[in-house]
């Protein structure tokens, strides 16, 4: 058999479907890359060099491009709900804020004035205060001295013996079961017993007692007591007395002793501390709407009994009281404006510094005022009187309105010298529908 040799044959005008060659634009208008080179191997297979063939969508129609906010409207929407229900809301919410400035005027005044212990609902009246304070201060002490101190305390004294009175003089001697001895310091008379529903009600008083001798073995606990005196008579057994308080103070035997110098100079310094301290503190009690001028008081200082007494150093107590009287603001304020008359604006005036005013007694007052005379005195110095106006009207008269007609409602108050109107939020433009969302900021000028 005759060999076939392999060749490759490319017809010239071969119309195979393999061989048709691909046109340059798709359906459609894409354009499309040309075919080259197309080698025919065999019926059933083809080699492509360079080729590019069409895609499997290549009759599909272009797609649209997907956006990077698919949702846009909705949040949009969304958003403006949010800024309408926000706006709605801050008008249930809207407050104000009144900034006022006042009128003032500032007087020099010389005012005198009477302070009545027993004034009229519209007087000038004055009460009195009082406060005592005990300070010390340890002292080395270098001398020493013999002290012999008696004990002393309070009893009740019992009268069971008949319902007549029984009257005991003074220095009359009470014993303790331990046989310690004690006298009355003066005279006192005990009530006779009484009868309540059928039972005996002893008559009864109190009275202070001295031990007889000095010494600390009469430092003695709550004790009974009975009278020596009524030895072998019912009343030893029927009018006795009990204590009230303990027996204490009683001391005898050697004390340090402070130099008479070192002693006075202690005295001076408490007494000066006692007197920073009472003013302070007796200003710290007096009642709401109550002055005190440190001119309206006075002071009184006595010695304490000294503690510490057997050691190296003694503490040197010293007592000091403040009295003083004390003066209603209001009816003060009501005087001043009464006397001084400030310039003719309308209104109430209040003096917004009467503490720094000078209180000044005449030459012949002293305090502590005794009994129930009236106080007359002067007040002086610069007084800066301040017109009230009535904050609770003006709220009522800007309920509602608009903020422009301000000046209109507080044109009608002599007392105001300025206004100026804070409302929240910025975009409202009427006062609150409540006076309770409405609030002012009080200055003076």
């Amino acid at each position: 058999m005759a060999k076939k040799i392999l060749q490759d044959v490319l017809p010239p005008e071969n119309k195979s479907i393999r061989n048709i060659p691909l046109s340059r634009k798709r359906r459609g208008g894409d354009t499309h890359t040309s075919t080259e080179d197309i080698i025919v191997l065999d019926s059933k297979k083809l080699l492509k060099k360079n080729t590019v063939l069409a895609s499997d969508n290549f009759f599909s129609p272009p797609q649209k491009s997907q956006s990077k906010f698919p949702h846009k409207g909705v949040w949009i929407t969304g958003v403006l709900c949010l800024l309408v229900v926000g706006f709605v809301f801050s008008f249930l919410f809207v407050s104000a804020e009144v900034e006022i400035t006042t009128k003032t005027q500032t007087i020099e005044i010389t005012t005198p004035l009477v302070a009545e212990k027993s004034p009229d609902s519209l007087g000038l009246g004055f009460q009195t205060v009082t406060l005592s304070k005990v300070l010390g201060k340890s002292v080395e002490a270098k001398d020493e001295e013999q002290i012999d101190k008696k004990a002393s305390g309070r009893i009740v004294i019992f009268n069971k013996n008949s319902k007549t009175t029984q009257r005991l003089i003074s220095g009359t001697r009470f014993q303790t079961s331990s046989g310690l001895i004690y006298k009355i310091d003066s005279a006192v008379t005990v009530p006779g017993y009484s009868l309540k529903a059928g039972e005996m009600v002893a008559g009864s008083i109190t009275a202070t007692i001295t031990a007889e001798k000095a010494g600390e073995n009469y430092n003695t606990p709550l004790s009974d007591f009975t009278i020596p005196g009524f030895k072998g008579d019912p009343k030893f057994t029927n009018i006795f007395a009990r204590s009230d308080t303990p027996m204490q103070g009683g001391f005898s035997g050697k004390i340090k002793k402070i130099a008479s110098s070192t002693f006075l100079k202690t005295e001076n310094e408490l007494n000066a501390q006692l007197k920073d301290q009472l003013m302070v503190e007796v200003k710290s009690q007096i009642p709401d709407n109550f002055i005190l001028y440190s001119d309206a008081t006075s002071f009184t200082f006595e010695s304490a009994p000294q503690t510490d007494l057997k050691d190296t150093y003694v503490t040197v107590n010293q007592k000091g009281t403040i009295n003083g009287i004390i003066l209603d603001e209001n009816v003060l304020n009501r005087e001043l404006a009464s006397n001084t008359k400030p310039s003719s604006k309308e209104g109430e005036v209040y003096v917004s510094n009467l503490s720094d005013l000078k209180f000044v007694l005449p030459p012949n007052v002293a305090l502590p005022i005794s009994g129930d005379k009236d106080i007359p005195f002067i007040l002086k110095g610069q007084a800066h009187f301040v017109w009230i106006f009535d904050q609770e009207q003006i709220k009522k008269n800007l309920v509602g309105k608009p903020k422009k007609e301000l000046g209109s409602v507080i044109s009608s108050y002599p007392a105001i010298a300025s206004a100026k109107a804070n409302i929240t939020p910025f975009w409202n433009l009427s006062f609150p529908s409540k006076t309770s969302k409405i609030s002012f900021k009080v200055t003076t000028q």
